[in-house]
C-alpha cells in the first residue's frame, strides 16, 4: 500500500494534514448544508434535519470524514486526491444524510457534483494526466448509467438519490483505475444489498439507505486494488 507521493513531503504529514482537513471541511458543510434541506412531505416517519446536527451526530460524521480523508491520502495518488477528497468530504456528509434519514436529497448531491467537477480540473493541475481525467469522468457517467438502468429494471428498487450518488464514487474509483471502479461498484452494491435486507428483515421504516453501503465500498475497493 502507497500513497505514490513523490513531491518530498513525508506521507504521514500528508496524511494528517489530509485528516484536518476533512474533519473541518466535513463539519462546516454539516452544520450549514443540514439545517437548510427542505423537509419531504412523502415520509412523515424520518428523523428531521435539523435534529442531525447536535454533537453527537456531527461528531460521528467528522471522525468518518477525518478517517476517509487519511485513508485517500495514504492510498491514492497524488492526481486522485483532489477525487477522493471529494468524496472524503461530501460524500460522507451525504451518506450520513442517507443513513440517518433514509433520504438523499437532490440539491447537495448537485453540489457535489460540482466539487467533483472543480477536482477533476485540480487533477490535472497536479500532474494527473488529462487521459486519466478523461477515466476518472467516464468512471462516473458509466457509474450513474448503470445504476439508472438498474433503478429501471428493478421498478424502482431503490432511490433515485442513489443514482445521483453514485457518479461521485465512480469518478474517485476511476481516478485510480478501472480495477478499482469495478472492484468500488461491486463491493459497494453488496454492501448497500446486504444493509437493505438487514433492515427489511428487522422491518425497519422508510427507505433502505444505499449511499453508506457504496461509499464503504469504494474504499474497500481502493485499499483491496492499490
Amino acid at each position: 500500500m502507497t500513497s505514490g507521493w513523490t513531491y518530498g513531503v513525508p506521507v504521514a504529514a500528508v496524511v494528517a494534514a489530509a485528516a484536518v482537513v476533512a474533519g473541518l471541511v466535513a463539519a462546516a458543510l454539516w452544520r450549514f448544508m443540514v439545517p437548510r434541506l427542505p423537509e419531504p412531505v412523502a415520509d412523515e416517519d424520518k428523523r428531521t434535519y435539523t435534529s442531525l446536527t447536535g454533537r453527537s451526530d456531527t461528531a460521528r460524521v467528522v471522525l468518518c470524514a477525518a478517517s476517509a480523508g487519511a485513508a485517500s491520502a495514504l492510498l491514492a495518488s497524488p492526481g486522485a486526491l483532489p477525487q477522493w477528497l471529494v468524496l472524503a468530504t461530501a460524500g460522507v456528509c451525504l451518506a450520513a444524510v442517507d443513513g440517518f434519514t433514509t433520504w438523499l436529497p437532490a440539491r447537495p448531491t448537485r453540489w457535489a457534483w460540482l466539487l467533483m467537477a472543480a477536482a477533476l480540473v485540480a487533477s490535472g493541475l497536479v500532474g494527473f494526466s488529462w487521459a486519466d481525467v478523461l477515466r476518472s469522468l467516464a468512471g462516473a457517467v458509466a457509474s450513474g448509467a448503470f445504476y439508472l438502468l438498474a433503478w429501471f429494471i428493478t421498478r424502482r428498487g431503490f432511490g433515485f438519490g442513489d443514482v445521483r450518488f453514485v457518479p461521485l464514487i465512480g469518478a474517485a474509483t476511476a481516478a485510480t483505475g478501472w480495477t478499482t471502479w469495478y472492484a468500488g461498484l461491486l463491493f459497494g452494491s453488496l454492501l448497500a444489498l446486504a444493509h437493505a435486507l438487514l433492515r427489511i428483515r428487522r422491518r425497519a421504516p422508510g427507505l433502505h439507505p444505499w449511499a453508506p453501503g457504496l461509499l464503504l465500498g469504494s474504499y474497500l475497493a481502493l485499499l483491496i486494488t492499490t
